[in-house]
Order: structure tokens, then sequence, then C-alpha cells
């Protein structure tokens, strides 16, 4: 089991940014592991510089099939290096929504 975590250390650490901080997003990938099991992607969007109402940051969604239900991974990426500064998951959202919860 110490092999398993010390890889895990090893891909996050490729994964994350070095503006990221690493310790949350880990614990985050964490509970969406427990709360939706095992998944696949199934799809996803990129948005870019195109954010009327929130910051000019990159992202992408990954949409997920998971054991436990549907799932959009929202990520956050740093421009120079491409790598994860932020993520968050939430379960699919309508796209015409007039809001969100």
């Amino acid at each position: 089991m110490n092999d398993h975590w010390s890889d895990a250390g090893t891909a996050t650490a490729e994964l994350f940014s070095t503006a990221a901080d690493r310790d949350r997003l880990t614990k985050r990938l964490a509970h969406l592991a427990i709360d939706y099991g095992a998944c696949d992607v199934v799809g996803g969007s990129v948005r870019s510089h195109d954010e009327p109402f929130g910051d000019a940051s990159p992202r992408a969604i990954f949409h997920l099939r998971c054991a436990d239900g549907a799932l959009d991974l929202e990520t956050t990426l740093d421009e120079k290096s491409g790598r994860l500064v932020d993520l968050v998951g939430h379960p699919p959202r309508d796209p015409d929504a007039t809001c969100w919860q």
C-alpha cells in the first residue's frame, strides 16, 4: 500500500502547477473518489479566456460517467505550464439554466 501512495504522490506532483494548493486538491480528489467511485471520461469541453463574469483563466470541463453517478470535473489550468491550478467536481449542470446550486 505504501508504494500505491508513493506513486500517487509522484503523479500529483507532475499534474499540479507549482501555484496549486496540492494538499487541498489531493483531498478534493480523494473525496470525489469516495463519493462517485471509479469514473470514465465520456466527453468534455474547453473554455479559455471567454468568461463574461469571471477570471480569464483557461478551463476545461470533463464529463465523467462514474460508478455512483455522473460528474463534471471542472479544471483551471496554469497558462504557462498547462498544469492544474484548481479543480471542482459537481453533478452535471444544465447549460441553459440561469443559476446553479
